[in-house]
C-alpha cells in the first residue's frame, strides 16, 4: 500500500480542493483555472497545513465554506488524516515551502520539493528521505491533534456561514428582500 505525506504551508494540496477553490487559487497566481485532480481514498493520506491556509477566504467566503465542508467530510468518511500547525506556535519546525513524502512499500521513500513553477526535485538519498521523514514527525507534532484540527475546520466553517447569512441579511437578499421591503414600505408610506 502507499502512502502520501505532505506539508503545504500556505494552500491546501491539489488532491484535496474542490474545483472552486482550485480555479480562484489558480486566478490568484496566475494560472489558467485547474481542476481539481480528487483524492480517491486508496493510498493513506497525512496532510500538515498552517492555521493560515485554513483561513485564507481563496475565492471569498462561500467558495471556502465549501472547501472546508470537503476537508471535513474527508476527514470523517475518507480517512484524510490533516492537521493544522497553529498560527500562534512557538517554533515552526519548517519556515520553508511545500514538500510530500512519497511511500512504496514499507521500504521505499522519496521526498519531493514541490516547486511553485516546474517539477521541482525529487530526493532519493536515503539519508535526505529519513530528514524529511523526521521533519514531517516534527511538524506533525507541533501541530494540532486530527481531532481538534477537525474541530477548528468546523469552527471556521461555520464562522463563514454565519458571516454570509449576515451579508445577506443586511443585503436584503434572504427572507424574501426584508431591506428592500422595508425601503419600498417608506417610499409607499412617508
Amino acid at each position: 500500500m502507499s502512502a502520501l505525506r505532505e506539508f503545504h504551508p500556505g494552500a491546501l494540496r491539489t488532491t484535496v480542493q474542490t474545483h472552486a477553490y482550485a480555479t480562484a487559487l489558480g486566478r490568484a497566481r496566475g494560472r489558467a483555472p485547474g481542476q481539481s485532480t480528487g483524492w480517491n481514498g486508496t493510498a493513506s493520506l497525512r496532510v500538515v497545513v498552517n492555521e493560515a491556509a485554513v483561513r485564507a477566504r481563496v475565492g471569498g467566503a462561500e467558495v471556502m465554506r465549501e472547501q472546508l465542508g470537503r476537508l471535513i467530510g474527508s476527514m470523517r468518511a475518507s480517512g484524510l488524516c490533516l492537521q493544522v500547525v497553529p498560527a500562534d506556535v512557538a517554533e515552526h519546525p519548517c519556515p520553508m515551502g511545500p514538500f510530500r513524502l512519497l511511500s512504496l512499500g514499507p521500504v521505499y521513500t522519496v521526498a519531493h520539493l514541490v516547486s511553485p513553477c516546474g517539477d521541482g526535485q525529487l530526493v532519493s538519498a536515503p539519508q535526505e528521505v529519513r530528514a524529511f521523514c523526521d521533519l514531517f514527525e516534527d511538524l506533525r507534532g507541533a501541530a494540532l491533534p486530527v481531532s481538534d484540527s477537525l474541530d477548528l475546520l468546523v469552527h471556521i466553517a461555520e464562522s463563514l456561514r454565519l458571516l454570509a447569512e449576515r451579508k445577506a441579511i443586511t443585503s436584503g437578499e434572504e427572507a424574501g428582500g426584508v431591506l428592500a421591503t422595508l425601503s419600498a414600505h417608506r417610499v409607499a408610506h412617508p
